[in-house]
């Protein structure tokens, strides 16, 4: 199947629909960093009188374009609904990343669609997860590039620490923080992403940045947010999740102090709070993935304490909440009929139950059938955990390949010598899916011992082979296919349903 061509986006309407918030607040511009700063506030002392008020926030995370509902999944028109039903005029709406990328459709239209439902539901800001860099960062920014015909997102997106390596400064495309008012109280959101996740991203797109450690940047801004734009909370929105992370943000004090924290990045679903050394509590939370759940933060702030003095934090389960649409974001979806229609296209219906690590070898067993290669292997993170399981008798359609495959992976051919293959299956079988015919524990190639010296030639995927730190560009004769592993894989798939009157994962 050839690529999508993504010229349609060009001719899809250009407007917006209003949203369901009919003013979130009238003198809303969300300021973003160091590219659109707000004049001070007085200096405060009108403050002092006014009663305490408060703040919801609702959060969401690792969303990854589930644009329909399925099985916990809410979907786009259902979530809508919920955060409509729940609005109050005192809302936070905020990302914790990796919002587009994973079905059929968002990811065919860049994430586009997702874009749009994010301005309708007027989104304050989101922070860039790794798998905003999927398709090179440079497709995400097309929507703050200020070209309506490519769409807009109408809230910043966040990063304070990726660093662009020729000049040690922020790369110029980061907006490190935004700040917006609501009830009187300004607001300051700073959003960062985990150090450690240039490993989760091909190599090519992030060769020229590097992931600055988090803490450090969040205490800079932190202080810029205090100290210049005099705001009252600081929200640190993280698509990054660990204990010591948010212990640590929970020990900075004074003009370093964090009032609230939004994780992301590892799809676990929590809540709780960390205690600020004056015995206050941080409401902290993750809100899953895939849009099975908005986390949700209640807070009241107290202008004469100048600190929140009650929280409340939560993951509400859509689907407990919502049994109907949203009739707006319906009619949004039209303008992607055509994506629609291709990721229902049907492939044929499954003969048997299908799991994960079964398909991941069979995926593995037809890249070396395709190009005639020893060996076939892919990384286990390739093939993603929420397309399955694939039941016997489902109808497999192009959108259930693409929730596996959703990456743009394209397939490489190398040619390795025995000792690097036995390097790879004593270092990192537990990460990678080989083809059947390959042992991992016995080092046995077609029931034969791997021999040193002979040379073998394994097909794998872009993501792999571009990895310094796995062996193959220590082979030879390297081939750069430029055919997406996704595409073979439907190809497989339906030359298999017609061979066998169904997808038999047997053969």
């Amino acid at each position: 199947m050839k690529k999508i061509i993504f010229s349609l986006l060009i001719i899809l309407s250009l407007f917006l629909l209003t949203g369901c918030i009919e003013n979130k607040n009238p003198d809303k511009e969300p300021d973003t960093g160091d590219k659109g700063k707000t004049d001070n506030p007085d200096d405060g002392e009108e403050d002092m009188d006014k009663d305490p008020v408060d703040l919801t926030i609702f959060t969401i995370n690792d969303f990854h374009g589930v644009v329909f509902e399925k099985g916990d999944y809410a979907g786009l028109s259902k979530i809508g609904n919920f955060i409509c039903n729940n609005y109050i005029d005192n809302v936070i709406l905020l990302s914790a990343g990796d919002m587009f990328q994973g079905s059929a459709v968002s990811s065919m239209t860049r994430g586009r669609v997702v874009v749009d439902w994010m301005n309708y539901l007027e989104f304050d800001a989101m922070t860039i997860g790794n798998h905003e860099f999927d398709w090179s960062i440079q497709e995400v920014l097309k929507y703050s590039d200020g070209n309506e015909e490519n769409g807009e997102a109408n809230f910043p997106i966040l990063c304070a620490n990726c660093k662009d390596k020729s000049t040690g400064k922020l790369a110029s495309w980061c907006v490190p923080y935004a700040t917006f008012e609501r009830m009187g109280v300004k607001i300051g959101v700073i959003g960062v992403i985990g150090q450690d996740e240039e490993s989760d991203i091909l190599e090519t797109y992030v060769e020229m940045y590097d992931f600055t450690d988090e803490v450090t940047a969040i205490k800079k801004y932190t202080k810029v947010l205090r100290d210049e734009e005099k705001c009252d909370l600081v929200i640190v929105s993280a698509h990054c999740d660990t204990t010591y992370f948010n212990d640590t943000l929970a020990s900075l004090k004074g003009n370093e102090r964090i009032d609230v924290i939004i994780n992301g990045h590892t799809h676990q679903a929590y809540y709780g709070y960390v205690k600020h050394v004056d015995g206050t509590d941080i409401p902290y939370v993750q809100s899953g993935c895939y849009g099975t759940y908005v986390g949700r933060i209640d807070l009241t702030y107290n202008f004469k304490e100048k600190k929140i003095t009650y929280a409340k934090v939560e993951n509400l389960k859509v689907l407990d909440y919502v049994t109907e649409g949203n009739q707006d974001i319906d009619d949004l979806m039209v303008r992607y009929q055509d994506y629609i229609d291709l990721a229902n296209s049907e492939l044929g219906y499954s003969n048997s139950y299908i799991d994960r690590s079964t398909m991941g070898v069979w995926i593995a067993d037809n890249m070396a059938k395709a190009y005639n290669c020893d060996i076939g292997i892919i990384n286990k993170g390739g093939v993603r955990s929420n397309g399955f399981p694939i039941y016997e008798n489902q109808m497999i359609k192009y959108d259930n390949i693409f929730q596996i495959l959703p990456f743009e992976n394209t397939l490489q051919i190398v040619t390795v010598s025995g000792s690097i293959l036995r390097d790879l299956l004593n270092n990192y079988s537990d990460s990678l899916y080989f083809s059947s015919n390959v042992d991992a524990t016995s080092k046995r190639v077609n029931g034969s011992r791997i021999d040193d010296a002979e040379l073998y030639t394994i097909i794998t995927v872009d993501y792999l082979y571009a990895k310094s730190y796995y062996p193959f560009q220590r082979g030879y004769d390297h081939i750069d296919t430029a055919v997406l592993v996704r595409e073979l894989i439907v190809d497989a798939v339906k030359e298999n349903v017609k061979e066998n009157g169904k997808f038999d994962i047997r053969k």
